[in-house]
Parts: structure tokens; C-alpha cells; sequence
């Protein structure tokens, strides 16, 4: 489906990927961790890591994390997964597959 905006035609992408998260807490020493300009931490925001850089680290705001997120809880553990396991987002019911280019080590 192409979406049109300011004249311009864009597609429609879904990234096959798993977002390593904690949540942020409230105080907590936020150096090394990226935080968008004119984004003030707050509670209920997350902290995100990158799979393949454990070094790179920044900050979710509650609202785009709610809005663009859910929990993939259902399937096996990374670490106990065949390679060929998937696992299955809760809300759109899309699969995924459990690998190293996803969960990294």
C-alpha cells in the first residue's frame, strides 16, 4: 500500500525484529544511555539495548513505546530455542524467528 504525503509516495515496512527493553527507572544514572533532544526521561519509559552492541543504549518515552510496541512473550527462551524456532508477536500474530540476528548474545 503506498501512502502519499507532501507529494511524495512512501510504502508500508513491518521490521522483522525483537526489541531488547527494560524499563527506565526513575533517577537512575542515565550516562552512556542516548536520549533524544528536547526528550526529558519520565517514568514508564524504557530503556533499549541493541542486540549486537550492548554499548548502545537509549531511551523510549512512554507514549512512542505504548503506541509502537508489545510484548512478544509467547515461545521458548533464546537460549533453549532450535534454530529454527519462532516465536509469535501477541497482537498481530505475525512470527518471528528466534536467531542470534535478532536476540544477539
Amino acid at each position: 500500500m503506498e501512502i502519499e504525503i507532501k507529494g511524495e509516495k512512501y510504502a508500508e515496512f513491518v521490521k522483522p525484529a525483537v526489541q531488547l527493553m527494560r524499563p527506565y527507572v526513575v533517577g537512575e544514572n542515565m550516562d552512556g544511555i542516548t536520549v533524544a533532544e528536547g526528550v526529558t526521561p519520565a517514568a514508564g519509559g524504557m530503556i533499549a539495548v541493541n542486540s549486537a552492541d550492548h554499548g548502545d543504549r537509549w531511551f523510549v518515552p512512554a507514549e512512542f513505546f505504548a503506541a509502537n510496541y508489545v510484548p512478544l512473550t509467547d515461545g521458548p527462551a533464546c537460549d533453549d530455542a532450535p534454530a529454527d524456532a519462532m516465536l509469535r508477536c501477541p497482537a498481530c500474530s505475525h512470527s518471528f524467528p528466534v536467531s542470534a540476528s535478532t536476540h544477539g548474545a
